[in-house]
């Protein structure tokens, strides 16, 4: 029950940081535009609103946006979500089965020999 937990939230984690990516990704872009072309006042159009303070302060958030942005980016790729889990899961588990147990490496091969004989006796009625 553990397990089922963690995968489940490890998958919502992949949302969370996708909705952080766009989210402070679009917030960056408009910062950056604020912050290369300034707001114009209207009595004086080469007049930009930004004092040095306020620049200063513009440029450190950012900095912390595009920061957040590329972590949260990041994650959104590396973390798997829900259904992949499942998938790593539950394919992973029956795969090492699969490779340890004796009797599951002869398996295969006797599949193969029963649609081989299976497949020959088809043809041989279609035959006739």
């Amino acid at each position: 029950m553990e397990t089922m937990y963690w995968l489940i939230t490890l998958g919502e984690l992949s949302g969370v940081c996708l909705a952080f990516s766009i989210a402070t990704g679009v917030l960056s872009a408009v910062l950056l535009g604020f912050l290369i072309f300034g707001i114009k006042k209207e009595e004086n159009p080469t007049y930009y609103c930004w004092t040095e303070k306020g620049y200063k302060t513009g440029k450190i958030c950012f900095k912390i946006l595009i920061s957040i942005f590329f972590i949260s980016f990041i994650g959104s790729i590396f973390i798997p979500t829900t259904n992949q889990l499942y998938a790593i899961y539950g394919i992973g588990g029956s795969y090492d089965y699969l490779k340890s147990n004796p009797t599951a490496k002869k398996l295969p091969d006797k599949c193969i020999k029963i649609l081989d004989k299976w497949a020959d006796k088809e043809l041989k009625d279609s035959i006739k």
